[in-house]
């Protein structure tokens, strides 16, 4: 008889746990975004007229992956990962986290591509993200070379 009270009572309370767990808020989850060509739109950076990118995941020449770890509307950082499939050869471009359009952010990380064009950076900001999309910006000089399409970090 207590065998049976207490293997019901163990059950019991591991299911009142699952349960628990189950109702626990789900994290923020890192966004992917396309990476285009602003070379048709682009303009000097101090003109403050930076966008983000636009076009179909076929005409993406990389991609942007933006993460805001920990609770929703209590994320203490942003990570990031950049990746250029088609920039010019052996170039530096300075990767810039911007929002809105009339920024064109900070810089935050350098991508250097090797001479097939391919490059890669990685971003960590200790900063609080706003509910604001953001977006990635690739400038060559003074000038946009490729934007991300906008995400939105909670």
């Amino acid at each position: 008889m207590k065998r049976t009270v207490i293997a019901a009572t163990v059950v019991s309370v591991a299911l009142g746990g699952a349960g628990l767990a189950s109702a626990k808020p789900a994290g923020n989850g890192a966004q992917k975004a396309g990476l285009f060509s602003a070379m048709g739109l682009a303009t000097p950076l101090p003109a403050g007229l930076c966008s983000s990118g636009t076009g179909q995941p076929g005409d993406a020449t990389g991609s942007v992956m933006l993460n805001a770890p920990g609770k929703p509307g209590a994320a203490r950082k942003i990570l990031g990962e950049v990746s250029l499939k088609g920039g010019t050869a052996d170039t530096t471009y300075d990767v810039r986290l911007a929002t809105g359009s009339s920024n064109c952010g900070t810089v935050v990380a350098t991508l250097t591509t090797d001479a097939q064009g391919y490059g890669n950076a990685h971003l960590t900001l200790p900063v609080t993200p706003e509910t604001t999309p953001y977006y990635v910006v690739l400038a060559n000089g003074p000038v946009e070379a490729f934007a991300s399409s906008p995400v939105t970090l909670r």
